[in-house]
């Protein structure tokens, strides 16, 4: 029977992806940064050789756009730097962090570290290692879908009668 396992799914991936995105929201809130910078901080703490702003999206799975919007604001908050001495061709530029934003990628590690042990308590290493192949599995399932449209309209509907 598909449609309990779907109801399951549907609503444990949502309420997990909805607690991620208010602890992201508590934490961008009590650090002073916007919601969105987070993951870039983090990208950019593993990153110390610097990332482009298409690195950033690619790696971050957003637009160009927003990244390019975005990325200004962490320049003026002293929290990316470039190297670059021209102010032409901004789309290749390498950022990396400044002390002040490599104090809160460390936060955001802190905090990402404490998160990930407190909601695997009671969970085998081997059960993680599971989760994480089989929630691998499944996103690779799901941007194959994604990427082929499959729900366009090819499916058949049951007989309303």
């Amino acid at each position: 029977m598909v449609e309990p396992r779907f109801e399951v799914f549907f609503s444990y991936i949502s309420g997990i992806y909805r607690a991620i995105q208010s602890l992201r929201a508590r934490f961008s809130k009590e650090s002073g940064i916007q919601s969105v910078h987070v993951f870039w901080i983090h990208l950019l703490r593993r990153h110390p050789e610097g990332l482009t702003a298409a690195e950033i999206a690619r790696l971050s799975q957003t637009t160009n756009s927003l990244v390019s919007r975005e990325i200004k604001a962490l320049v003026e908050r002293k929290l990316i730097y470039t190297q670059e001495p021209s102010p032409r061709r901004r789309y290749a530029w390498k950022f990396r962090l400044t002390p002040g934003g490599q104090a809160i990628a460390e936060d955001i590690d802190r905090v990402a570290i404490n998160v990930q042990t407190t909601v695997s308590l009671g969970i085998s290493a081997q059960e993680m290692e599971t989760f994480y192949s089989v929630l691998s599995r499944l996103y690779a399932g799901f941007s194959q879908i994604e990427a082929q449209n499959i729900t366009g309209g090819n499916y058949e509907r049951p007989n309303n009668r």
